[in-house]
């Protein structure tokens, strides 16, 4: 029970933890995995008994403008997508490709029904191979909690859907260093 209110409480205040972290980081070791469907079936209780809606609620969304859906959806992908970079230790020049992405790609149909982690898994990659970063599907699949054939067809999902153009910057050499 503490688990899944420590989850309801993360949800609300938008700080990205899933539920088998929040699990694991309580220090149950044994039955592991029922622990986990223990929580979540507290967590989906508080929420219909309490009518807390960690999601917007459908009138909520009804009165809600396009633009402030967007930013909802857009500023839980950048938490996603910081976590992930965060966790394996990524070159911060892929986390703002990969934020500056997502937001060019901002699209609810391609979020639709679609884990956050693994979209953000895919934005990662793609702005890792744009700037030559070499990272595996494999580890970032391993971080995400995704598979890696998840992450490849979220990658074929936005790279069809939205049309990109890569401009490529020169580097300035500074007069007195070498390049």
């Amino acid at each position: 029970m503490a688990a899944a209110t420590v989850y309801l409480a993360c949800k609300k205040c938008s700080v990205v933890r899933s539920l088998e972290e929040i699990v694991e980081a309580s220090g149950i070791t044994d039955q592991d995995r029922s622990s986990v469907k223990l929580a979540s079936k507290y967590y989906r209780m508080m929420v219909m008994e309490m009518g807390v809606f960690t999601e917007q609620s459908p009138a909520a969304v009804a009165g809600a403008s396009q633009s402030t859906k967007v930013q909802a959806v857009a500023l839980a992908i950048d938490h996603y997508i910081a976590k992930l970079v965060n966790m394996a230790k990524i070159d911060t020049k892929v986390e703002r490709l990969a934020i500056e992405i997502a937001h060019k790609t901002d699209d609810h149909l391609l979020a639709d029904g679609k884990a956050p982690n693994g979209l953000a898994a895919a934005y990662i990659y793609i702005a890792s191979m744009l700037l030559g970063v070499n990272i595996l599907q494999r580890d970032v699949s391993s971080l995400s909690g995704v598979t890696e054939v998840t992450i490849r067809n979220r990658c074929k999902d936005i790279l069809t859907s939205f049309k990109m153009t890569v401009t490529v910057r020169p580097q300035q050499v500074r007069p007195g260093f070498a390049a």
